[in-house]
Order: C-alpha cells, then structure tokens, then sequence
C-alpha cells in the first residue's frame, strides 16, 4: 500500500465524516424548537397554527350564540352563527402572503339552520337577514414589516400554546344615522372582537407537520347589526363562538352546513387564488345594499 493510497483513502473518510456532520447539523436544525419570541419564529408558528406552511388549503369552522345586552334588561338568545374561513399561505422572501375569504351565516338559536329572515322581538316584525361574506381578505405577513418586527400575541404554558389578539374597535360609522335612522344609532361604530388560536407547542415544533391542529374562539362585543333595523334602541349584543381547524377539510364540515354552501355560496369552500386587495367592512356593505334597494336594484 502507497503513501498515496492511503491518502485517498483518508480524504474519502474525512469527507464521510465531514458530510455525516453536515446532515447531522441540518437534522438538528430541522427539529430545532420554534422560538416564538423571535419574528420569524413567532411568524412560522402562527402560520403553522392558523394555515398550512406547505401552502394546501385550510378550513376552520365556527359555531356560536349571539345575545342581547340591554340595560335593565334580561338577557336573551337572538340568533346563533355558523361561520366558515378558507385559506392558503404562500412563502415569500418578506414572509408569507395569506389568501382567505370568510364567511358568516345567522343560524335559527333552537334548530341551528340558516335563516334569511328574522322575527324581531323587540319592534315586533320580521325582518331581511344580511349574511356576512368576504371574499377576499389577503394580507402580506412580514417577519419585517412597516411598523416593525412581527409578533402576534401568546402564552404559553408547558405544551400549551394561545395565539391570541384583542381588538378595539372605535371609528366613525359609514352609515349616518341622520339618513338611516332606523339601522343605526350612533355616528360612531364601537365593539370588540376577541380572539384566540390554541395548538401544541409540540405540534409547532414537529418537522413533519406544516399544519398544526387549532381550536378557536371568537367573543364579541357588538352594537346592532343594522339590519336587525334597531338603530334607536340602547344596548347591543355579546356573542360567543368555538370552533376548530378542519384536519380532513372539506370532509369535516357539518353536512347540512357543506350543503348549504354548496348550494348557496360555492365560491367559500375554495381559498382566493389571487392577491386581491378588496376588504371591506359589514356596515360598507350593507349600506351598499340598502343604496341599492333605494335605488330599485335590490329586493
């Protein structure tokens, strides 16, 4: 055997090693605990909690009561809501870019089934139910963004993970009270949305899974829908709604529910394929709708 031969034979094993170490670094960091105090961290979990980072599609489902708040007044069950989300992410060098639409239907408080009218206790007649759909609600997410780094809100607590976001809402109402006195109140548009996404840290933290399962709920604090046609009344309304993320999709969604979409609204049991910038608000549309019905476009 040669000098020669054997350092031929040495380099081979150092570049065994050499490669054997390299896969070993990339396995490690492949399974390397998300840091969700980091952006990017914060970022890939919170994705990987409310989507899919591998881009597929992502449903989650909603159930829920909504209330009446009066002062003086006993509480009462209104209406119930079933509501429905869809979407996909794609990875991008900022982030991701979230494709979704949503959609919320006003259910029957003892049957569950959607209603397009409703009996108003209070004034006494029925009235025209307005369902809540968005088609498009997309929005960039940047570990860097304008006002800084990301971090959507957590706790957690051993394997526990709650991704969680309370909004105040507080701005000046679309619809002017003066010239739709019987659908709003108030010149001003005030509530609360709270929200809250749980998974496990061990779920976030897997190689293996690029969608974790999620529970959610969604509390609010409303003023009147404005086609409940209550705009001089005081008070309003507290709902409260649970859901999940659909593992098997489609599949999971309620069937009577899974039909009604079918039929009435196909388009939000499919994730937006384009980044349209096209949000608007419950009252914009609405107010659309009853200018729409004035003018004799709407029924």
């Amino acid at each position: 055997m040669t000098d020669q031969t054997v350092t031929r034979r040495a380099a081979v094993v150092a570049l065994a090693g050499g490669a054997a170490a390299t896969a070993a670094t990339q396995s490690k960091a492949a399974t390397q605990p998300l840091d969700l105090n980091d952006p990017a961290g914060n970022l890939e979990g919170y994705i990987k909690a409310r989507a899919d980072t591998a881009g597929g599609e992502v449903i989650f489902w909603s159930r829920g009561m909504i209330h009446s708040h009066i002062p003086n007044r006993k509480p009462r069950a209104l209406f119930g809501t079933e509501a429905l989300t869809i979407s996909r992410v794609e990875r991008t060098d900022y982030g991701f870019a979230w494709y979704n639409r949503e959609a919320l239907f006003y259910t029957d408080a003892e049957t569950g089934e959607v209603i397009n009218e409703w009996y108003n206790p209070f004034i006494e007649r029925t009235v025209p139910v307005f369902h809540l759909r968005n088609p498009y609600v997309n929005s960039p997410y940047r570990v860097q963004g304008e006002n800084g780094p990301w971090h959507y809100n957590f706790h957690a607590i051993g394997d526990d993970v709650m991704f969680y976001r309370d909004l105040m809402f507080f701005g000046p109402n679309p619809m002017d009270r003066e010239e739709y006195p019987a659908y709003v109140g108030s010149d001003f548009y005030q509530g609360a949305g709270l929200y809250n996404f749980a998974c496990k840290k061990s779920d976030l933290d897997n190689p293996d899974l690029t969608s974790a399962p999620c529970i959610s709920v969604w509390n609010s604090v409303r003023q009147w829908f404005p086609w409940m046609e209550m705009g001089q009344w005081e008070g309003g309304m507290v709902a409260a709604t649970r859901g999940s993320k659909l593992m098997n999709g489609k599949a999971d969604i309620r069937p009577q529910f899974r039909e009604y979409l079918e039929k009435n609204d196909p388009d939000y049991l499919r994730a937006p394929q384009q980044d349209v910038n096209a949000r608007t608000t419950m009252l914009e549309e609405f107010k659309i709708h009853v200018d729409d019905k004035r003018q004799g476009g709407g029924s």
